[in-house]
């Protein structure tokens, strides 16, 4: 599966990199590279965090924009800014929303691998 990345921390990056390895991802970590990204490729799914590189809520304009595009890939929001990942949620179609809390939570279980494999159905 092809899988964009849209995560500016490095840890939760290299976690979501390490779990997805079997799949191809690319990683960016700011919404003008993701949203560059999303022109000229298509992918599968999208990794989606709401506070980037480029500012607090700028995974909002990603989201902004996967709604008026064409392409529907399933999208992961993982986020701990909780109000903008529901506003981006009513954006878009066939997208689910992972609380950090409920992220970590399944690293420290060691159900994170399965965690994201349901997410992305």
């Amino acid at each position: 599966m092809t899988i964009l990345l849209v995560e500016d921390n490095e840890i939760r990056a290299g976690e979501l990199k390490r779990t997805l390895s079997e799949h191809e991802v690319t990683h960016v970590t700011s919404s003008r590279v993701a949203l560059e990204a999303l022109s000229s490729s298509s992918f599968e799914a999208v990794f989606l965090d709401m506070d980037l590189d480029d500012g607090i809520g700028a995974g909002l304009k990603v989201a902004e924009w996967l709604g008026r595009s064409n392409t529907r890939p399933r999208i992961v929001i993982h986020s701990m800014n909780t109000g903008i990942a529901a506003k981006a949620k009513r954006l878009v179609a066939n997208v689910r929303v992972i609380p950090m809390v409920r992220f970590w939570k399944a690293r420290e279980e060691g159900e994170l691998e399965r965690l994201l494999e349901e997410a992305l159905g």
